[in-house]
């Protein structure tokens, strides 16, 4: 809800190994946002339509080969907030602009190791040695669709606190203890 205040988002990349649960967890965020699967394989123009109107645009199996320069810069311009620019067809010679306004989650097995990604991406790993395996059964996905305003509304409740302690001050105050405690 307020993703039209921030300038820079994150880009989330579920990675792991084939059959670790990335998919599945990209399902399940999915079903709370949308109350259904949105994964997706789109092409660059459907992510710009798309990334314009909805929170979050779930990129299934996004791996190396296939992050050409269209979709690399379409991920760019969408984790820095900024706008592209076209020339419009017809002979009226005008611009259109085109802006992400969502989160973009792409998975896949590789890191995309690409430096303009690197420090804009929060990387959540997939490793069946660390962290065990997810046991989900479609019980599961019933259920988060069938509470589904619930777990919204207890979203929106969380999200409520959060700007009345910005509304209070303590956003300033804690900005004012990095600058002093880590000044770099």
């Amino acid at each position: 809800p307020l993703l039209e205040f921030v300038g820079s988002r994150p880009h989330l990349r579920c990675e792991g190994g084939t059959g670790k649960g990335k998919s599945l967890a990209m399902d399940v965020v999915s079903r709370f946002v949308y109350g259904e699967n949105r994964l997706k394989n789109p092409t660059e123009a459907a992510n710009y339509a798309d990334s314009a109107r909805n929170p979050l645009l779930l990129i299934d199996n996004v791996e190396t080969a296939q992050l050409k320069v269209e979709l690399s810069q379409f991920i760019e311009t969408a984790v820095s907030g900024i706008e592209r620019e076209k020339k419009s067809a017809g002979a009226t010679g005008g611009m259109i602009s085109e802006r992400a306004r969502c989160i973009i989650n792409p998975s896949g097995i590789e890191n995309l190791n690409k430096p303009e990604l690197i420090n804009r991406t929060i990387h959540i790993e997939f490793d069946v040695n660390k962290y065990g395996v997810p046991i989900w059964s479609e019980t599961y996905m019933t259920l988060i669709g069938r509470d589904r305003s619930k777990l919204m509304s207890a979203h929106l409740q969380i999200i409520a606190s959060v700007l009345k302690r910005i509304e209070d001050g303590e956003l300033k105050r804690w900005r004012e203890r990095l600058k002093n405690d880590y000044p770099r």
